[in-house]
């Protein structure tokens, strides 16, 4: 349990860059919804009984925030996902690798006794 706890520490900063990126790809996903809905009720509700006469701009300001979330993240795509990718696996590699010394280590000092 403490191999993880240490991965955990070693690794903070990576992880909480990853999970930033992440949150938002989720909020740019699950908005993409809300602005379709949006947009067909503006397009069927006739003008005349619309409340505000400026959804239109409201609807065409949110799906080029929505949209140009998505792009921009898609042009980073794996960037701090990569990264904290290579620390977990750099760190799972060193932690083998001390096992196995150790483990030799143990098997060498048994044989010369």
């Amino acid at each position: 349990m403490t191999l993880p706890l240490a991965l955990l520490r070693c690794a903070k900063q990576p992880f909480i860059a990853a999970i930033i990126p992440r949150l938002f790809v989720i909020l740019f996903r699950y908005s993409q919804p809300i602005l379709i809905k949006q947009s067909i009720r503006h397009v069927t509700v006739s003008s005349a009984s619309s409340v505000a006469g400026n959804d239109g701009y409201w609807l065409v300001l949110y799906a080029v925030v929505v949209y140009t979330g998505l792009a921009v993240r898609s042009t980073m795509s794996g960037g701090p996902l990569v990264s904290l990718a290579s620390v977990c696996s750099m760190h799972m590699l060193i932690a083998r690798s001390i096992r196995y010394r150790q483990a030799y280590m143990n098997t060498a000092s048994t044989a010369l006794s």
